[in-house]
């Protein structure tokens, strides 16, 4: 993937890898508040399912503690790289497009009425960021980062594996029906793509940088299995033969 390929060069001072951190900075960023967006379209008397998102919510601004907020600590890691938190986020301009539409995704997802699809987008969101973390948290190690510039990797392997169980269990107690299930098995599938196409971006641009390294891509597809989303005793083990 990108990280490893980067990892394996060991270009920590890379234009690549800077361009990176400043665009997950902004997809961290802008990311977290949507989750107030999926919150105001969930069912009020949906007692389980506002607790949970309103627990990623509040870890996401440091469980009540500025300087804990994950933009913040992600902004560490930038200036270990050379970006000033005074230029972060970055201008929408700057953003590569495929950064712009999964965040255009995630929006359109939570305000969707869709039976089931913005569960599936939230759930696609925590999976990917419980298998996806360890894999940066490592492969910046490799490159050399201590552990204070590496705290929201590090502080991201901890608390995700709570959101995806939590998500496992609103996702099981909520999808009853197959118009539910095809929406939530939509979410999902959509959700993936859109995180392909930014890691590809991000691997086509290391490659056009002079890397003669050319490492498996970790999409989706490959460290994402859809299967496990939902226990095999949910419906949801049955909507995955597309991945």
């Amino acid at each position: 993937m990108f990280l490893a390929g980067m990892a394996a060069t060991g270009a920590r001072n890379s234009h690549v890898l800077r361009q990176w951190a400043a665009n997950y900075h902004y997809f961290s960023f802008h990311q977290a508040p949507l989750l107030g967006v999926l919150l105001s379209n969930l069912d009020p008397a949906d007692i389980g399912t506002l607790t949970e998102v309103s627990t990623a919510l509040f870890e996401e601004f440091g469980s009540g503690r500025v300087e804990q907020a994950h933009s913040r600590l992600f902004a560490r890691f930038c200036s270990a790289l050379g970006i000033e938190e005074r230029a972060l986020p970055i201008s929408p301009t700057d953003v590569e497009p495929e950064v712009s539409a999964y965040l255009t995704f995630i929006e359109g997802a939570y305000r969707s009425d869709i039976p089931g699809f913005a569960l599936g987008a939230y759930c696609f969101l925590e999976r990917s960021a419980v298998q996806s973390y360890p894999i940066m948290l490592s492969a910046f190690r490799q490159l050399g980062f201590d552990e204070d510039e590496l705290i929201f990797f590090s502080t991201h392997v901890i608390q995700e594996a709570g959101h995806d169980a939590g998500a496992v269990r609103i996702a099981e107690q909520s999808i009853h029906s197959e118009v539910q299930l095809a929406g939530f098995s939509q979410g999902l599938r959509l959700g993936s793509s859109a995180w392909s196409r930014v890691w590809h971006r991000f691997d086509a641009l290391r490659s056009s940088a002079g890397s003669d390294v050319r490492a498996s891509i970790a999409t989706p597809d490959k460290l994402l299995n859809l299967d496990n989303t939902m226990p095999a005793k949910h419906p949801m083990s049955v909507a995955t033969d597309e991945t």
